[in-house]
């Protein structure tokens, strides 16, 4: 597996407290993913049957790894791992090589 690189300040910071809310509430990660070679990760086009449609929220948030096998908590080495979409906020925001999209549709 290749980790991509992180901001070492922000990684830092981020691993003395919880992570910074920077989500953008698109919803992405929550679509369906298929796994290639190389641990490479393509997003579907199907979401998550506890995605909400209007708010994008999880409706199970509290209760998801219980009710859905694979859903993940998000972590440092979770977004370095590249699991997150390219145009996520938290990839984004702990990746400056990469160009700020935080104003990105999804």
């Amino acid at each position: 597996m290749v980790l991509l690189p992180l901001d070492p300040n922000r990684a830092l910071a981020a691993a003395r407290r919880p992570l910074p809310d920077v989500c953008s509430r698109c919803g992405r990660c929550c679509f369906e993913k298929e796994y290639g070679p190389n641990s490479t990760v393509a997003y579907g086009d199907t979401p998550c049957e506890y995605l909400d449609p209007k708010t994008l929220l999880c409706t199970v948030y509290a209760d998801r790894h219980a009710c859905k096998q694979g859903c993940r908590s998000l972590t440092l080495e979770v977004i370095a791992e590249g699991w997150l979409p390219a145009e996520c906020t938290y990839y984004t925001y702990f990746s400056p090589a990469l160009p700020d999209l935080r104003n990105c549709f999804c």
